[in-house]
C-alpha cells in the first residue's frame, strides 16, 4: 500500500493486481507493458518463491512485458529510490517506443 502510494504521490498512474492469464501482477503500466512486482524479503526468498518468480517473469516476458522487480528492503529503506527505478524503467520504455514510431 505504502509503495502504491508513493507511486501515486510521483504523479504516476498504475493499476494494481492485474491479471494475465494464470499471473497476477502487483503493480502494471499498460500502455508500456510494465510489470512492477513487489517482492517480500522473506516470502520471495523462499526456493518455491523464487522458482515460481523466474517462472512468472518468463512467461510476461514472452507475453510483451519488462518485468521489474522491487524488493521489499528497498522501498523500506530508500523509498524514492524504489520510485526512481519504476520512473526510469518507464522512460526507457517511453523512449523506445518513439524511437520505433
Amino acid at each position: 500500500k505504502r509503495f502504491c502510494d508513493d507511486l501515486t504521490n510521483a504523479g504516476l498512474e498504475f493499476q494494481t493486481q492485474f491479471r494475465v492469464g494464470r499471473w497476477t501482477i502487483d503493480i502494471v503500466f499498460e500502455p508500456e507493458m510494465l510489470a512492477v512486482e513487489y517482492d517480500g524479503d522473506y516470502w520471495h526468498s523462499l526456493p518455491s518463491s523464487i522458482k515460481r518468480d523466474a517462472r512468472k517473469d518468463a512467461d510476461l516476458r514472452k507475453k510483451g512485458f519488462t518485468v521489474l522487480r522491487i524488493p521489499e528492503r528497498m522501498h523500506k529503506y530508500k523509498p524514492s529510490d524504489a520510485v526512481n527505478a519504476v520512473a526510469q524503467q518507464l522512460l526507457r520504455i517511453r523512449k523506445g517506443l518513439e524511437n520505433a514510431s
